[in-house]
């Protein structure tokens, strides 16, 4: 929940309210393809205490003035959830967490370093 409360609230005013409304947020295909689960709190659960799934997921991305999230994941696949609720007009911003795969360490300190 701390994390849809991160990715979602505008102000600290609403956060309770768009935290509550954002982790019933709803697949738009019925079911999340990537968890099986039926709204983003359970997926995210899911996600962060299954190893293999936090591995395979590249992204998370949450507009909470549209009441929308997309968990990506595997090859340029994506999980949309939709919070009608949360859904207001005007500005909208998106914020995202990245997952991409990291290059080995010992080969960034190599290159640094000058070396192989």
């Amino acid at each position: 929940m701390l994390l849809i409360s991160l990715l979602s609230s505008v102000n600290l005013t609403d956060t309770a309210s768009s935290t509550r409304e954002m982790a019933k947020a709803m697949p738009v295909d019925g079911k999340c393809p990537f968890t099986g689960a039926t709204n983003l709190r359970d997926a995210l659960a899911k996600i962060l205490s299954v190893p293999s799934l936090l591995d395979r997921m590249t992204r998370l991305s949450i507009t909470g003035l549209a009441g929308s999230a997309e968990i990506g994941f595997r090859r340029n696949r994506v999980s949309a959830f939709k919070a009608p609720e949360l859904e207001k007009h005007g500005v909208q911003f998106t914020l995202s967490l990245d997952f991409e795969e990291l290059p080995d360490i010992d080969s960034i300190m190599a290159g640094i370093m000058g070396g192989e």
